[in-house]
């Protein structure tokens, strides 16, 4: 709630940002988003259709799977031109977390020394040659 109000307050009061799927979106660019792609998706697959349909030596039925996939091409070409214009309204803050190695390991039941004294007895070679088998026939 605190990142929120942090957010709609360094926004500005004109803007109506709210949370979608756990991003913070401008209500009126996420609708023009959305316009934008239902046009530009439709447009293509229609276009796609009528191209694919009118071909003689295709089927139908393969005709208006192109057309789909023209329609595919239609909804990431609005998803870029999304992208390139209405830019990310989220705040990233980054909180460094200083984990104490000693107490981790002491939760696993060992010391910094011990780790250490078994990590210097390791043999490197047995982890590089290491290899997948398949238990199946």
């Amino acid at each position: 709630m605190e990142n929120q109000d942090k957010r709609q307050a360094s926004a500005g009061a004109d803007e109506h940002l709210t949370e979608v799927w756990g991003d913070t979106v401008k209500l009126s660019q996420l609708g023009i988003a959305a316009l934008l792609g239902i046009i530009l998706t439709m447009a293509f697959y229609l276009v796609g259709n009528n191209i694919f349909s009118q071909t003689e030596n295709i089927e139908a039925s393969l005709a208006k799977g192109y057309a789909l996939l023209t329609g595919i091409l239609g909804y990431f070409l609005s998803a870029t031109i999304s992208a390139k214009f209405f830019k990310p309204k989220r705040i990233i803050e980054e909180h460094a977390e200083s984990a104490d190695i000693a107490e981790i390991l002491a939760f696993g039941g060992t010391t910094v020394e011990e780790e250490a004294q078994a990590l210097a007895t390791l043999d490197p070679t047995r982890w590089r040659t290491w290899s997948f088998t398949p238990c199946w026939p």
